[in-house]
């Protein structure tokens, strides 16, 4: 056998595994926790399945949420409970009524236990949406990670490296 040839053999193999890793898709990324979500392309947002005390449902990803809100449902708070929040009037956010409230939160493989929350009715995030919204993620949350990363293109969330 040539040298020629014998170089080409295992160039040849490591081009067939790699065109074989390219095709599967991208890899998990070790250390981080992998979400996949849907795109909700008419709204702009980002949907996810998060559990909630043993319960999922899907919660919009808001980046530019201060804090995590779960719905009444969720957080197992009577809605007669609600009272008006402190939230800013005058500036940008959800102008409801709401209360503060300690849940377990499942995002992925990870769970936050006993979690302060905001507690809102979400009925008018719900009808824009045209399907139940169990809440919003939050910064809170996303804090917890050092790394946040948002795939496009495998509609995955990454978060990882702690804080």
């Amino acid at each position: 056998m040539s040298t020629t040839r014998k170089t080409l053999v295992p160039i040849g193999l490591a081009m067939l595994i790699l065109c074989a890793s390219l095709a599967a898709g991208p890899a998990a990324v070790p250390g981080f926790l992998e979400i996949p979500f849907e795109l909700d392309s008419e709204r702009s947002a980002i949907l996810l399945k998060v559990t909630i005390d043993g319960q999922t449902a899907v919660f919009v990803l808001d980046t530019g949420a201060s804090t995590t809100i779960v719905s009444p449902r969720l957080a197992g708070v009577d809605p007669n409970a609600l009272r008006k929040s402190r939230f800013s009037q005058d500036g940008p956010g959800i102008r409801a009524e709401g209360i503060w409230s300690s849940v377990d939160v499942t995002i992925g493989a990870r769970t936050f236990r006993s979690r302060m929350v905001g507690v809102m009715d979400l009925a008018e995030v719900s009808r824009v949406f045209r399907t139940p919204i169990g809440g919003l993620i939050g910064q809170d949350l996303l804090r917890e990670f050092g790394r946040v990363a948002i795939d496009f293109r495998s509609l995955r969330l990454r978060l990882g490296g702690e804080s």
